[in-house]
């Protein structure tokens, strides 16, 4: 099985004694079972600060004398917490949150407004929708 997780370079193979990922995050892990469901995880506590994970649990099912990927996406960034608000009104529940130009970055507002994201670089902006109106989306620059 391959592993590719960019971005989550040296990090530990959970599930493997000894293994863990290249400067460029992939290993190769050198045994499987065929035609079974195999479990790869990469281990939360060896990456870097400022990188998280949005899947470390991966499950794949190798033919006989397959080289199967198992892919990991890592966000490399800052990690933030913030309180968010249109016209001094929290953003309502549930509203999706993208990183401008990234559309798999996203999180969710929660019931008072907060909004916790990963691996945003230094500046940018974030936008917020929760409808299809002009007036239900919010610009966040930071």
């Amino acid at each position: 099985m391959l592993i590719a997780a960019p971005g989550a370079e040296n990090t530990r193979v959970a599930n493997s004694t000894g293994l863990k990922t290249d400067w460029r995050g992939y290993t190769v892990v050198p045994y499987a079972t065929s035609y079974r469901e195999n479990r790869i995880a990469l281990d939360a506590a060896s990456l870097k600060r400022n990188v998280d994970l949005e899947n470390a649990v991966v499950n794949v099912v190798p033919t006989k004398g397959a080289l199967v990927l198992a892919e990991f996406n890592a966000h490399a960034g800052a990690r933030v917490l913030m309180k968010t608000s249109k016209q001094g009104i929290p953003l309502r529940f549930g509203a999706i949150a993208t990183l401008d130009g990234i559309q798999t970055n996203s999180g969710i507002i929660d019931d008072d407004g907060s909004l916790y994201m990963s691996g945003l670089p230094a500046q940018g902006a974030i936008t917020v929708r929760w409808g299809e109106a002009p007036d239900q989306i919010c610009h966040i620059s930071y």
